[in-house]
């Protein structure tokens, strides 16, 4: 059974990626044999929302919610961690997060039958804790990091020229990371048997559009928020880059079809099989259907797809599984 590592890019889209190229060393290193999809489109503005729609392989999970904070997945797909545990996966979830010592990580799509959630505000504790569950296998493990997030990089604030160069340091920092356990995978000898999969929630709008009344995340779904990172090494996979379209919901199918394991998801139409083919469109969204507008601080409940079919109906939250050519025997 191969090992699964998904690693959270926080707070990071295109824009940013490409501001910061010269600090995407290990995010970019031609040795790590990734899949890049260079059309890769968050489903959501922010980071809740794109987890659980991660998590569960659609986008309507908070779809009856009338308020973002508390919003609880209606869990219309099992988590995929949780597919995979029930399959005999050790899942975790691990997380740098800058303020553990006091609002300590929760996530309501991280289900209560799954481990709680570590944390930790010290790199060296999130590299050895990492070590440690990679000792057992089969292994699904969610790394999330926070330091690209704007408020978590202040952390380097007091060694940053301003705010272009603190966010730019802390991504370097991310960079680093990756590539720190990369050659922990690698120096055990799991890197040929582990789905690696990298990707950013949604991008900060602290340059472009406006403030919003102080607001650098969950804004409206311009292209530039949501157009963020995806990169995929897999054993079978051949390095490539990809321009076909890809999204948030078709992280989970992906995972699973790379791993073997079988799980039918469903799409906004209840009895309906899970389409394999290249997505028609990519939609987003900043808040919940069910959510008002926030005129206070000036953001519209707001809507978007990038594709080629703008009016089709009813197959918004189709999940798919992303093809790339396979690894040459």
């Amino acid at each position: 059974m191969k090992n699964l590592v998904v690693l959270h890019l926080e707070s990071l889209s295109r824009q940013r990626l490409a501001a910061f190229a010269p600090g995407s060393a290990a995010y970019d290193a031609p040795a790590a044999g990734r899949v890049f999809f260079d059309n890769f489109f968050a489903s959501a503005t922010s980071t809740l929302m794109v987890v659980g729609y991660l998590f569960h392989g659609n986008d309507f999970e908070y779809d009856t919610s009338s308020k973002f904070e508390g919003m609880l997945p209606a869990v219309n797909n099992p988590n995929v961690f949780s597919i995979l545990r029930e399959r005999g996966y050790h899942a975790d979830l691990i997380c740098l997060n800058g303020y553990q010592h006091v609002r300590p990580i929760e996530l309501s799509s991280w289900t209560g039958g799954l481990p709680p959630i570590w944390g930790t505000h010290d790199f060296p504790s999130l590299f050895a804790r990492f070590d440690e569950l990679t000792d057992a296998e089969p292994f699904a493990i969610y790394v999330w990091d926070l330091i690209t997030h704007i408020a978590h990089s202040l952390a380097v604030s007091p060694q940053a020229r301003g705010l272009t160069d603190q966010l730019r340091r802390a991504w370097a920092i991310a960079d680093d990371a990756i590539g720190h356990l990369r050659a922990i995978l690698e120096r055990k000898g799991l890197l040929e048997n582990t789905t690696i999969v990298t990707y950013g929630d949604h991008g900060d709008d602290p340059w472009t559009h406006g403030f919003k009344g102080g607001a650098t995340h969950g804004t409206e779904p311009y292209t530039d928020i949501i157009w963020t990172p995806l990169a995929i090494r897999d054993p079978g996979l051949a390095p490539a880059r990809v321009d076909r379209l890809a999204r948030t919901i078709d992280i989970a199918p992906t995972c699973l079809a790379l791993l073997g394991v079988e799980a039918k998801l469903c799409s906004r139409i209840p009895a309906s099989t899970c389409s394999t083919t290249m997505a028609e469109f990519a939609y987003s969204q900043n808040f919940t259907a069910n959510q008002p507008d926030r005129p206070r601080i000036g953001i519209a409940k707001a809507f978007s797809d990038h594709g080629r079919r703008p009016h089709a109906a009813r197959e918004f939250a189709r999940p798919r599984v992303l093809r790339a050519s396979s690894r040459s025997r």
